[in-house]
């Protein structure tokens, strides 16, 4: 069943001037349970949130990208236009049984510059350390996965309510 409530995020409440950047992985078993159809629906709804906040309180620069049956990317200044785009892009995001965390990081590590904030938002669990020596993330030029900045966030993880809950 889907969770309803109001949605509040912590920690992106800082004000403008910022660069950030959510790696959306959606990624679901071949058989999902109940659960992993949850965790995508949480997923969606903190990222969908995240850029609305960001995109309202303006001054920040946003990356959004999104890797499931149809990888999407979004990004530029924080804006009404923006946060449109980027909404339109989650709205129609589907989970896929495909593993695009490779591309996720590669794109990240390519594109994204060395003082962005990183979030990866994904529905299956994984660790920054794990993810920093991922031999996915072994072609990435600049190795900003590499560093602390990254943040990686599940639903079903204990520290996910420090930066979202569903009340």
């Amino acid at each position: 069943t889907a969770r309803h409530g109001t949605l509040v995020t912590r920690q992106f409440e800082r004000p403008g001037g910022r660069d950030v950047a959510l790696l959306v992985d959606l990624w679901l078993p071949r058989e999902p349970r109940e659960s992993d159809l949850e965790n995508v629906e949480l997923a969606v709804s903190f990222v969908a949130t995240v850029v609305a906040d960001l995109c309202r309180g303006g001054g920040a620069r946003l990356w959004l990208e999104v890797g499931g049956a149809e990888p999407a990317s979004v990004a530029g200044p924080a804006s009404t236009r923006l946060m449109q785009e980027a909404l339109e892009k989650l709205a129609v995001a589907e989970a896929s049984n495909e593993d695009r965390l490779a591309a996720l990081l590669g794109s990240a590590g390519t594109r994204i510059k060395p003082h962005t904030e990183l979030f990866l938002v994904g529905t299956r669990i994984h660790s920054a350390a794990e993810i920093a020596g991922d031999g996915s993330a072994s072609n990435v030029r600049d190795a900003p996965l590499r560093t602390s900045r990254l943040r990686v966030l599940h639903p079903e993880e204990p520290d996910f309510s420090t930066y979202f809950q569903v009340k």
